[in-house]
């Protein structure tokens, strides 16, 4: 009596791929490998997406600068072109990275680029408003022939002399000019000349006390230019602000994400 032969049945093949990929997933370690080492290769790409973020910010910050400078007051659009420059480079780094990290450094790089911006344009202006209202400080021989100067003045007054002083109105035209401006012509080249005849040890006496108020005068200066770039700065931001940054930061995170395109 012959055995009857049980052949297999067959299995359809679109039943059959599903149960390799899984035995296949199990079995072969290559699948877990080339996981690994890709969360491995986006853990390395960190460092190149902050470095293109801050190229990309430092375009941005140039042009910022140079805007402000021929421009001083805030404005918007240069937000969200610095978001743009930001989230270029990083996803110019980023190369076939896409995804929320590349997009969120973009995001934070562009966010703190926006602040610093405003903050480089601020010492701009305030240092420009401190030359116009201050001037540049003077330099340490022209305030020891002050002093000579002040001498000579105060002896004409006590001999009853009447003197002529420049006209004390205000000018922009006055930024820059030396100390001897402050004085009639004839008084300053009286102080000049007994400058020149005075001895080395009362110059040198002169001098010491020139430096003493040429840093009481840059300390001026500092704190002046201080309290402007601090008040500058928060003045730079408007109610509009609340929507260029926004709007800035998220053009970073779909470039930096790649979103755009997909």
């Amino acid at each position: 009596m012959e055995e009857e032969v049980h052949e297999p049945e067959e299995v359809p093949l679109a039943l059959a791929l599903p149960q390799l990929r899984r035995l296949k997933k199990k079995t072969d370690p290559s699948e877990e490998l080339e996981e690994e080492t890709g969360w491995l290769s986006m853990g390395m790409g960190v460092p190149v997406w902050i470095i293109g973020g801050l190229l990309g910010s430092l375009v941005g910050l140039g042009l910022w600068a140079f805007i402000g400078f021929l421009i001083p007051f805030p404005l918007g659009w240069m937000a969200v072109g610095m978001g743009f420059l930001v989230g270029l480079g990083v996803r110019f780094s980023a190369g076939e990275d896409d995804g929320i990290g590349p997009g969120i450094t973009a995001a934070v790089i562009t966010l703190f680029a926006i602040i610093l911006a405003k903050l480089i344009t601020a010492m701009i202006i305030a240092s420009m408003l401190t030359d116009i209202v201050m001037g540049p400080p003077a330099n340490v021989e022209d305030l020891s022939i002050q002093q000579v100067a002040d001498k000579i003045v105060d002896e004409r007054m006590d001999a009853g002399q009447d003197i002529q002083w420049p006209d004390d109105q205000w000018r922009l035209d006055d930024v820059g000019q030396d100390v001897s401006s402050e004085y009639p012509e004839d008084i300053w080249a009286e102080a000049v000349e007994r400058w020149e005849e005075m001895p080395p040890e009362e110059q040198q006496e002169l001098r010491e006390n020139a430096e003493k108020d040429l840093e009481l005068e840059e300390e001026g200066h500092e704190e002046f230019e201080a309290e402007g770039v601090g008040f500058i700065f928060l003045l730079s931001f408007g109610l509009l602000d609340f929507i260029w940054i926004p709007v800035a930061v998220f053009t970073a995170f779909q470039l930096g994400a790649n979103i755009a395109d997909n």
